[in-house]
């Protein structure tokens, strides 16, 4: 999800202000990790070009920074910065308006017609907790509303989205050129292109989560590297009919996208450092693969302790 900075301490965006500055007190459930994280990271060279790629979170808190010192080393000596979304570009009040738009149903609608009684008393009973009122959100879409609630939880673990790998980064770079490969409207509104029947399908999995597990979980093996966890955890669902545009959406069609412009700026030349969301990099259709088909040589780099 996009937020936007006037500088890079990024705020959220305006509609979701006034459902995310809520005051919790935040709790952490991981256990014993490295002192820095150590996610994973690649060296890929084709073209011209070289390029490091991180795996990132789309939220952090000051636990995560500084990186692991090679990580660090590496991002400066890069010439280019390569994220999913260049914030810094952004127009937050046109921004603002278009996500408002794709999260609201049309006059007339809401929520209540679209969900069973049993599935509104578990909505209710999820925004209860986090201490929002259901009739004050009946106008939103259900994909509005989970992107939401999975902000709100992770807040009140102590991971926020603007203390991200992706803030983080582009509050370091120094001169470097930023290079976006996607539009924010593109990715603010990804989840409200699906169907009713998934957009709901994938709301009802959420308040049906143990969302303070699954953070713990994604965190920790983004935290040591363990692509086979991170496979496991964010494509739990792949092998279900069910979810096959869902995935192919969010990550296959883009994933496809992404390697074109990525062949692209390695043609020209130049260092990159590459950083997107973990789930890009993973599987048989993940953008390290797709390069790897390509011809690039990629290799994952060790991490000192």
């Amino acid at each position: 999800m996009v937020f936007y900075t006037g500088k890079l301490r990024l705020k959220p965006l305006v509609i979701f202000s006034l459902l995310l500055l809520l005051i919790f007190k935040a709790t952490t459930a991981l256990g014993k990790l490295p002192a820095a994280p150590a996610p994973a990271i690649w060296q890929v060279t084709g073209g011209q070009g070289a390029a490091y790629f991180l795996t990132g979170l789309n939220v952090g808190n000051d636990d995560f920074y500084p990186l692991n010192p090679k990580i660090e080393a590496l991002y400066a000596a890069s010439d280019n910065l390569v994220v999913s979304v260049d914030l810094t570009k952004i127009e937050p009040e046109n921004l603002n308006t278009s996500i408002l738009e794709a999260a609201l149903y049309p006059e007339g609608q809401t929520i209540a017609d679209h969900l069973s009684p049993a599935e509104i008393q578990r909505l209710t009973q999820v925004l209860t907790g986090y201490g929002l009122v259901f009739e004050q959100l009946v106008q939103f879409r259900p994909w509005f509303l989970l992107v939401t609630i999975e902000a709100i939880h992770q807040q009140t673990m102590g991971y926020f989205p603007d203390q991200s790998l992706e803030i983080y980064f582009l509050n370091k770079t120094d001169g470097k050129r930023i290079i976006g490969l996607e539009s924010p409207l593109e990715q603010a509104t990804l989840l409200a292109q699906f169907p009713p029947a998934i957009e709901k399908m994938l709301l009802l999995e959420t308040l049906n989560s143990d969302l303070a597990k699954e953070t713990e979980d994604l965190v920790t093996a983004w935290w040591t590297g363990d692509l086979e966890k991170l496979e496991a955890l964010i494509f739990a669902h792949q092998n279900d009919p069910a979810y096959f545009n869902y995935y192919d959406q969010v990550y296959f069609r883009r994933n496809r996208r992404m390697v074109e412009k990525i062949e692209e700026l390695l043609a020209t030349g130049g260092s990159y450092f590459l950083l997107l969301p973990c789930g890009h990099f993973l599987g048989e259709q993940g953008i390290i693969a797709l390069l790897q088909a390509k011809g690039c040589t990629v290799e994952r780099l060790s991490l000192p302790n």
